[in-house]
């Protein structure tokens, strides 16, 4: 939604936590521009801002008064409550999380359904359009099975593993190396690109940061060797509670980092059908991104075992 996107843009800006806004225009926006020595950070710098993040995120996280656009009315049960607690119940029903996730399942799903019926009318005769069912088939680990099967039932999986007590915000939730602005002269940051930016659980906005290091955005390869080491990560955790007014656990935000591979890997497998793999080969990034899943659960799996 542009107009949500341009408002929470302007609000972002006017608490000193975006670049100027200008104004909007029909589907658009005039945003400041930020003068050279600042650049976007590539992914293999990801850890020369390291120690500075975790403060802009929890000053993101904790400074940043969500909108009320954003907080729709929460049904009056007739329960008593104060402030605090309702405030809570709002951000808790309009996390957007699962209902996106859901919602581009259904839309693979849907897609995936009319391409099998056009080849059986066709003789499994493939158009453009099927031939992504058929990259599917052929470059996703146990083929449109995965898509259609296993990977709805993960999603159910995750539900039951991430906290019921998880701290929720408004986050960024796209936390890249091109959405890092920063001055080598005076070692400045600026987070930019709040695209994606809403109510959601902050454990999820770190872990997403953490799995951007591995990259992939370019050419669809994510390299999970170069994403934050144990005590990388820790350490993160550590400079962020100290910044921040939420506590967060290790456990808990790697229990989203699950999460998080199933939701980029469940957006590209959308994309690809939506937008095609000309410029950007979706199906080989929501592939890596769903074989990463299962690497992951596994070894937190092993963990607790031990």
């Amino acid at each position: 939604d542009r107009d949500v996107e341009n408002s929470n843009f302007a609000a972002l800006c006017r608490a000193g936590m975006a670049p100027t806004y200008w104004g909007r225009f029909l589907n658009g926006r005039l945003e400041g521009w930020l003068e050279f020595p600042f650049r976007a950070l590539q992914t293999k710098e990801m850890r020369w801002v390291q120690r500075q993040l975790p403060s802009q995120m929890a000053r993101l996280h904790g400074d940043f008064n969500i909108p009320d656009y954003l907080l729709k009315t929460t049904p009056d049960n007739g329960s008593r409550s104060n402030g605090n607690d309702d405030q809570q119940r709002k951000k808790e029903n309009n996390i957007a999380l699962w209902d996106q996730l859901h919602t581009w399942m259904s839309n693979v799903k849907a897609a995936i359904k009319k391409q099998q019926q056009e080849m059986e009318q066709n003789n499994n005769n493939t158009n453009d359009d099927a031939s992504i069912y058929a990259k599917m088939s052929k470059e996703i680990s146990g083929g449109i099975e995965t898509v259609t099967l296993t990977i709805p039932q993960e999603l159910e999986h995750v539900k039951t593993i991430v906290s019921q007590d998880a701290a929720i915000s408004f986050c960024h939730n796209d936390l890249l190396a091109a959405n890092i602005m920063y001055n080598e002269e005076t070692h400045d940051m600026q987070l930019i690109d709040f695209e994606y930016g809403g109510i959601n659980y902050v454990a999820f906005d770190i872990a997403n940061h953490w799995n951007e290091y591995a990259g992939g955005t370019d050419d669809g390869i994510p390299n999970y060797n170069d994403v934050p080491t144990l005590a990388e990560r820790q350490e993160f955790i550590d400079s962020y509670n100290q910044s921040s007014i939420y506590n967060v656990t290790l456990q808990e935000v790697e229990s989203f980092v699950l999460v998080n591979h199933l939701y980029w890997g469940i957006w590209a497998a959308n994309q690809a059908f939506t937008e095609g793999c000309d410029e950007f080969d979706y199906v080989l990034y929501a592939s890596n991104r769903f074989r990463q899943y299962f690497i992951d659960k596994q070894q937190q799996q092993q963990q607790k075992e031990q």
